[in-house]
């Protein structure tokens, strides 16, 4: 059974979580995508954008390369963590799955870029709980939160994720807020003394400002497949979420306190999401939460045939997403 391979077999999962995404993506390698541009790229992003524009294959190929590394990072550190049993690589190959579900953002983009960010800044905030003084950490995970605003502007969303996890950790010295608020703001300070050189300031400032006082796209998903897909994973999600919370209280606090930071990043999530409602890429946004929710209850279930039916019409439904954004 698929489930069980991903539960017990070691060498089977790797060779499962190479060729999948290989699979996923030879549509792209054929005919690759035109490098995304959005309307909340920031000014790292569009250096990256200037860079690839002109080479959709090797955009392609490089977006390639980062999600992978993206899967095998997230898949390290819920292993690393205790999350997850070590000999699991199926949070990665969910990621992959919930990654590649949109054609057209096969190639270079902000959100790919943010989520590479926010997978290594999940890495910096777990250490915060178990170390006595966890200042670095704390400026670690406001600067690199920073630096994918940088990228992708509605990034800056997740400073919220911070700020409610210090509450989870039992974080209440002001200190460390102010650690939080400083490691964010350092990279604009960088990024204010470029744009007041070459006279872009102002402009720049009222761009920024006007990005999110912009009512969110959050109704125009038209497109069928783009429901059908939203409601599959909110339907996926619910009992994802009580089986988690499940988990919470068979295991120790330490792990509960961990769930509970992915779970609060999912919510928080949702906030940027609606930003790009008109570019029908929503899983970016989930995609790093709910490989590890989704796992824990696929591997939960007592009887495997449903986890494996479950699995299949998720990689089902993945393709389908992929066949009607290559031809829209």
């Amino acid at each position: 059974m698929f489930v069980n391979i991903f539960k017990k077999r070691y060498i089977p999962q790797l060779l499962i979580i190479g060729i999948t995404p290989v699979i996923l993506w030879c549509i792209a390698f054929i005919k690759p995508p035109q490098v995304v541009e959005t309307s909340f790229d920031m000014l790292l992003y569009t250096y990256f954008h200037s860079l690839l524009g002109d080479m959709p294959l090797f955009a392609t190929v490089i977006a390639f390369i980062l999600m992978i590394i993206n899967g095998l990072l997230l898949n390290y550190i819920f292993t690393s963590n205790k999350l997850v049993q070590k000999t699991t690589y199926m949070p990665a190959f969910l990621y992959y799955l919930l990654s590649s579900s949109n054609y057209r953002f096969m190639t270079m983009s902000s959100l790919l870029l943010m989520n590479l960010c926010l997978i290594v800044a999940l890495w910096c905030f777990y250490q915060v709980y178990s170390r006595k003084e966890s200042t670095e950490e704390i400026f670690s995970t406001s600067l690199i939160i920073s630096i994918g605003t940088m990228f992708y502007a509605p990034t800056v969303f997740f400073m919220l994720w911070i700020w409610i996890g210090f509450f989870i950790y039992k974080a209440y010295h002001i200190k460390k807020w102010f650690i939080s608020i400083f490691g964010f703001i350092t990279p604009f300070i960088f990024t204010v003394v470029y744009y007041y050189l070459t006279d872009q300031l102002a402009e720049r400032f009222h761009w920024f400002i006007n990005t999110f006082v912009r009512f969110p796209t959050i109704y125009s998903i038209s497109k069928p497949i783009d429901v059908v897909y939203l409601v599959g994973l909110g339907l996926l999600l619910i009992p994802s979420l009580f089986y988690v919370r499940n988990s919470k209280i068979e295991n120790n606090i330490i792990y509960g306190k961990k769930c509970s930071i992915l779970t609060i990043l999912l919510f928080v999530a949702l906030l940027p999401m609606a930003y790009v409602m008109d570019y029908s890429e929503f899983s970016a946004f989930f995609s790093i939460p709910l490989s590890f929710m989704i796992t824990i209850f696929l591997f939960a279930r007592r009887k495997l045939l449903y986890s494996n039916i479950i699995l299949f019409l998720l990689i089902l439904i993945t393709f389908v997403k992929i066949y009607f954004t290559f031809i829209s």
